[in-house]
């Protein structure tokens, strides 16, 4: 048999290995590649991690244009904290409290005290 003809019985091999695999749920088909990649985090604290990003830059931004220290502390806090919560309900509140923060800060007026 010739060399090309080997790689592709190898090649078949693997994809019904695979296939096998998913039909009876044993294993990952895309294998070990995408779970080290995404650091095994699930979908939702992945959208969370880029929605809380998303207002961090902004508070940063914007407090930093304003001359607003709640505001820019609490968007440097909100792009890099996310990244070690991993519990899906803990990094909602987190990410919310913190959002709200500044807003209450300032309405209450606790940052000059």
């Amino acid at each position: 048999m010739s060399e090309a003809s080997e790689q592709g019985r190898e090649s078949v091999d693997n994809i019904s290995r695979m296939l096998q695999q998913v039909q009876t749920g044993t294993g990952d088909p895309t294998g070990d590649l995408v779970g080290s990649l995404l650091g095994g985090m699930s979908t939702a604290v992945i959208i969370i991690n880029v929605l809380a990003g998303i207002v961090g830059a902004y508070y940063f931004m914007y407090g930093r244009k304003r001359a607003n220290m709640p505001m820019v502390i609490s968007g440097i806090i909100l792009c890099v904290v996310p990244y070690f919560i991993s519990n899906v309900y803990g990094l909602s509140l987190f990410c919310l409290a913190l959002s709200a923060a500044p807003f209450l800060l300032e309405r209450y007026d606790l940052f000059n005290l």
